[in-house]
C-alpha cells in the first residue's frame, strides 16, 4: 500500500468510525434494497424506514479474492450511479495513487475498508454500506442523507470513536489522524506545550498523550468543562466564528492564545482528572458511588429490622421462619409439658440471637436494589454490546 493511500486512511478512520455508529444505530438490523437507476436509492424497511442516496464506489469478489472499482463501469449502470467512483480515480490519479486508478487487482481482508476509507476523505461522503451480493461478492457504496447529521460532539463520543478506530485498521500516524478528525468533525484541538494534545467539547476535554513515534499512548478524559480547559474552548470558538455555540461548524487544530498561558493552572487539572476521568469509562462509575450507599444502608436496616421483624415475618422473612422450627423443638426438649403452647410465641419474639440472622437478610436485599438499580443502565449497553458488535463488524466491512 503506498504512503499516499496510508495517509487518506489515517485522515478518514475517526470520522468515519463515528458516521458508521451513527449509522449503525439509525438502521439497526433493518432489511434493505438497492436501486442503481439514474436516481441511485438504498432502502431500508422496517418500524423507521430510510432512504438514502447510494453512490455505488467498487466491489470485493470472494474468489478469486478481488477488488474491482466502479468507474470500470462493466455492468453499464447509469452515470449517476458511479459517478463518486470516478471522482476517486480522478482524484487519485492527481497523487498518483495506483490502488485508486487500476480497476481490478488482488485484495484482502482490510483492503476494501482501507479503499472505502480513502474514497471518504477524497468524496467528503461519509457513511457506506457493504451489501452483500449474492455469489460471494460485496457491493461497497458510499450512502448520504440528512438523516445521518451528526448532533454537537461530546467528548465521549469523541474518544470513543478514536479508541474504536483505532481498532478497524491500521493507523500509522495518530496524530495526523486526530488533527484530520478535529477538522472534519469541528471540534478544538490544542497542541500543549507538554506536547500532549488537547481535545475540547463543549461537556468536557481529553488530554491525549503520544510517543515519539506519534502514535496515542494514554488519554486522560475529564468532564463537566472547567478550568483552563473551558478557556481554551472559548478561545477556539472564537477563533473560528467570534460567535458562542459554532464550533460544530469550524475546525481548530491548534489555537495559538491557549499554550501561553501560565503551566501553574495545569497542575490542578491534573489533579481533578484523575478522579474525573474514572466517570468517563462505564466500569469505573459504579465503583466509586458505591461505597458511599453501602455504608449508610447497613445503619438504616438497624432499626427497620425491630420494626418489621414482626410485621415483615410472615411474608418475606419465608425462609427465617422455616429455620426457626429447628430450634423450637430444642426449646420444647428442654421446657417440657403442656405450657410452652402459649409460650412458643414470646419464643420467636425473645431470641434476640436470631436477629443478627435477619439483619443479613434485610442487609442482603437492600444493597441488592442498588446494584439492580445502576445495572439497568449498564446491563443492557452489555447485553446490546455482543449482539451489536458483530452487527458493527458487518456495517463496518469487517
Amino acid at each position: 500500500m503506498s504512503d499516499s493511500l496510508q495517509s487518506l486512511v489515517n485522515r478518514a478512520i475517526f470520522f468515519s468510525t463515528e458516521m458508521q455508529t451513527r449509522f449503525g444505530l439509525r438502521i439497526a438490523d433493518a432489511e434493505w434494497e438497492v436501486d442503481f437507476s439514474e436516481n441511485p436509492r438504498l432502502t431500508f424497511t422496517g418500524e423507521h424506514p430510510l432512504t438514502l442516496t447510494a453512490h455505488l464506489i467498487g466491489t470485493e469478489a470472494d474468489s478469486p479474492r478481488t477488488w474491482h472499482w466502479g468507474w470500470d463501469n462493466v455492468n453499464e449502470f447509469p452515470e449517476p450511479v458511479v459517478a463518486r467512483s470516478h471522482e476517486v480515480r480522478r482524484l487519485g490519479a492527481a497523487r498518483g495513487i495506483g490502488e485508486l486508478t487500476t480497476d481490478e487487482f488482488d485484495s484482502d481482508d482490510e483492503l476494501p475498508l482501507r479503499l472505502v476509507l480513502a474514497a471518504k476523505e477524497l468524496t467528503g461522503i461519509w457513511a457506506h454500506y457493504p451489501a452483500a451480493a449474492g455469489g460471494g461478492t460485496v457491493v461497497w457504496m458510499l450512502v448520504e442523507s440528512p438523516e445521518l447529521a451528526l448532533d454537537a460532539p461530546d467528548i465521549k463520543s469523541l474518544v470513543r470513536s478514536m479508541a474504536q478506530g483505532l481498532t478497524e485498521t491500521t493507523v500509522t500516524d495518530h496524530v495526523e489522524a486526530l488533527q484530520a478528525y478535529a477538522e472534519h468533525r469541528g471540534f478544538p484541538l490544542v497542541m500543549r506545550p507538554d506536547g500532549t494534545l488537547r481535545v475540547l467539547a463543549a461537556d468536557g476535554w481529553a488530554d491525549v498523550t503520544v510517543d515519539e513515534q506519534r502514535r496515542i499512548t494514554n488519554c486522560q478524559v475529564h468532564s463537566p468543562l472547567e478550568g483552563e480547559a473551558a478557556e481554551e474552548f472559548a478561545a477556539a470558538r472564537s477563533a473560528v466564528s467570534g460567535e458562542p455555540g459554532a464550533t460544530s461548524e469550524g475546525t481548530v487544530p491548534a489555537p495559538a492564545p491557549t499554550p501561553a498561558e501560565a503551566p501553574a493552572e495545569t497542575s490542578a487539572p491534573v489533579e481533578s482528572p484523575v478522579e474525573e476521568s474514572a466517570e468517563a469509562p462505564a466500569a469505573p462509575e459504579p465503583v466509586e458511588p458505591a461505597p458511599a450507599p453501602t455504608a449508610p444502608e447497613p445503619v438504616e436496616p438497624a432499626p427497620d429490622v425491630e420494626q418489621p421483624a414482626e410485621d415483615t415475618a410472615p411474608a418475606p422473612e419465608s425462609p427465617a421462619a422455616e429455620t426457626a422450627p429447628a430450634p423450637e423443638p430444642s426449646t420444647a426438649a428442654e421446657a417440657p409439658a403442656p405450657e410452652p403452647q402459649p409460650e412458643p410465641r414470646p419464643a420467636p419474639v425473645e431470641p434476640s440471637a436470631p436477629e443478627p440472622a435477619p439483619e443479613p437478610a434485610d442487609s442482603a436485599p437492600r444493597p441488592a436494589p442498588e446494584p439492580t438499580a445502576d445495572r439497568p443502565a449498564d446491563a443492557p449497553a452489555e447485553d446490546a454490546e455482543p449482539r451489536k458488535k458483530g452487527f458493527f463488524r458487518k456495517l463496518f466491512g469487517r
